[in-house]
């Protein structure tokens, strides 16, 4: 069984539209949907379609959290503004069936067609096959003894996903999928497109160097 871990915070506006989608996947799954203090609506409306957990807020804490909690033998980390195709399980059990220790999607921007976003897409893509960096937003997943043996996620306030997939790597056969994930361009939207790009690449400079992480985290927010 895969179960897919939602890590959210206030994300009221788009859980409902994601856990209903995800009610028409094929496979066997569950869904587990890890709150690190939400203010708003999101437990009310996560609750009545999947199993709620509280946890302390941090996406590296809210992921461990749910890992921890789950029943599956594969683990599947997904945003709470995604858009998954209905062959996704069936997609992640094959590729672990053929030998695959984990992956991720080869992801699309679903709310915004513009030419900078769509090559924003195209560069994460490469950027996941060739440089064997997959981001969160391209819908990790993993088998749950390596994601055990590896110590789970780093529960550091920012880049948790860039030292996931570097260890993960290190450790077993990573593949990116052609079945299509779609992420919100929001950032994108609210910041404008290539000013937050520049800022997105700055932050990944900086993490690079070795500078301070709970700075570079004041950056990203700056970019939200």
């Amino acid at each position: 069984m895969i179960s897919i871990i939602i890590p959210v915070k206030n994300e009221e506006k788009t859980i409902e539209n994601t856990l209903t989608q995800l009610e028409d996947l094929e496979g066997t799954y569950e869904i587990l949907v890890v709150d690190g203090g939400s203010t708003d609506a999101t437990k009310e409306i996560a609750a009545k379609k999947a199993r709620f957990i509280e946890s302390e807020p941090g996406r590296g804490v809210q992921m461990n959290t749910g890992a921890q909690a789950s029943k599956g033998d594969i683990l599947w980390f997904l945003h709470a503004d995604s858009k998954v195709d209905k062959n996704a399980i069936l997609a992640i059990q094959e590729s672990i069936d053929h030998g695959a220790m984990g992956g991720c999607f080869s992801m699309f921007f679903y709310d915004w067609d513009a030419f900078r976003v769509r090559w924003i897409a195209v560069t994460s893509n490469w950027r996941a096959r060739f440089l064997q960096l997959m981001f969160g937003d391209q819908g990790v997943f993993i088998r749950k003894d390596a994601f055990k043996e590896m110590g789970g996620f780093k529960e550091i306030p920012i880049m948790e996903d860039w030292d996931f997939s570097k260890r993960a790597h290190k450790m077993g056969k990573m593949v990116v999928l052609p079945v299509k994930l779609g992420s919100s361009a929001r950032r994108f939207k609210e910041g404008g497109a290539t000013k937050t790009l520049l800022r997105m690449h700055k932050i990944k400079v900086m993490y690079l160097r070795g500078e301070d992480i709970d700075k570079i985290a004041r950056e990203y927010r700056e970019v939200r």
